[in-house]
């Protein structure tokens, strides 16, 4: 309510930052605090940055930038994991990107609403694959320094990459050699990726593939 008080006084960058706090720490107004929070020009975004208190409430910040459906979040990931370190919003930004990249790359016929990026437009289809090689870089960039919330997530993010960028194969193989080190919650994450996978690189289907799957 004070947050929406701001809003009403034209105190813009203040009320953002107030909706960003009720965002990150109270969970049963997140949906709300997401609606009302915006922030429309460049001037009214460094000005909520700087009232943020440290690197938490700036990370929100870009965390609720990058969240936004047209949003291609690698930088925002990059700077999040800069101003907190290990942070939990990088790990859902990076699902996101990940969803957003499955709603485009695994089209037609896996879905009958859209076409394949294959017959998309080639403007269309080369910014979606580069999207994806700069998540790639930024995924492999990150398991690399081991400075992540959930270390078995990147990991399997990087697999799954590249077998969105069709490299099926070699994902299937690297998934294969991730799989042994894993343990618990990334264990159980990896056996149903190793399904995905050997779904999709299935050629024919008889009663026995059927039955194995």
């Amino acid at each position: 309510h004070y947050a929406g008080a701001l809003r009403n006084i034209k105190r813009e960058a203040l009320a953002a930052y107030e909706f960003s706090r009720v965002f990150d720490e109270c969970p049963t107004r997140r949906i709300q605090a997401y609606y009302s929070f915006r922030i429309r020009s460049e001037s009214v975004w460094n000005e909520a940055l700087n009232i943020c208190k440290n690197g938490r409430e700036k990370a929100t910040l870009y965390f609720l930038r990058g969240i936004q459906p047209d949003a291609l979040a690698v930088e925002e990931i990059r700077t999040i994991q800069d101003l907190d370190p290990g942070s939990d919003q990088a790990d859902l930004l990076l699902l996101r990107e990940i969803n957003k990249l499955e709603a485009d790359l695994l089209g037609y016929p896996f879905q009958r609403e859209s076409a394949s990026i294959t017959t998309a437009k080639p403007d269309l289809r080369e910014a979606r694959l580069q999207h994806l090689e700069n998540l790639k870089t930024l995924v492999h960039e990150t398991t690399t320094s081991k400075k992540m919330h959930d270390p078995g997530l990147w990991q399997l993010s990087e697999v799954y990459l590249t077998f969105l960028g069709g490299e099926q194969e070699t994902a299937y193989a690297q998934l294969r050699d991730l799989r042994v080190g894993l343990k618990n919650e990334a264990a159980f994450r990896a056996s149903m990726l190793d399904l995905v996978f050997r779904i999709g690189m299935t050629k024919h289907v008889n009663a026995s593939v059927e039955n194995k799957l």
